[in-house]
């Protein structure tokens, strides 16, 4: 189970967070929320952002061993804390709606992959939204198992 929500909609998990963990803990795999860190953010909120996702990611794992983390990542100033405390040599989760459309966009996303690769070095990355080999390539071409789930956009407008 994914909780697909645009981040304004996110103040609902926020605001009534243990109603959401016990929501989320129910189904028999969650991903935690993509609490979005967009590179216009100040570095105190996009840590914010991560600390939340992190924190509830934690709070569902403790009621369902099956949860897969959402990880986030901006630019290369993100860096310093936003792979902090996730899992290892685990099951994560990274979106791409919305983060490779421009190519400056698809610079940074896989600048940021690859440094997510080599911190946590994943055993399986769950795509949700496009997966473009020029981004996933070298991490699959190394043994890296890619799973792909269309973003709600995308199976509307195909």
């Amino acid at each position: 189970m994914t909780i697909d929500l645009a981040d304004r909609k996110f103040k609902r998990i926020r605001g009534n967070s243990t109603y959401w963990i016990d929501f989320a803990s129910k189904h028999p795999i969650v991903a935690s929320p993509d609490f979005s860190i967009y590179w216009s953010m100040s570095l105190d909120e996009q840590k914010q952002n991560k600390d939340f996702n992190l924190w509830f990611g934690r709070e569902v794992q403790k009621k369902n061993p099956n949860t897969v983390f959402n990880v986030r990542f901006g630019d290369a100033r993100s860096y310093g804390f936003c792979f902090d405390a996730y899992p290892q040599n685990s099951i994560v989760m990274v979106g791409t709606h919305g983060c490779i459309k421009r190519y400056d966009e698809r610079l940074v996303f896989k600048a940021g992959f690859g440094e997510l690769v080599r911190r946590l070095t994943p055993r399986i990355v769950v795509v949700y939204g496009r997966a473009p080999l020029d981004i996933f390539g070298d991490y699959v071409s190394r043994g890296g198992v890619v799973l792909r789930i269309p973003s709600e956009f995308e199976k509307k407008h195909p």
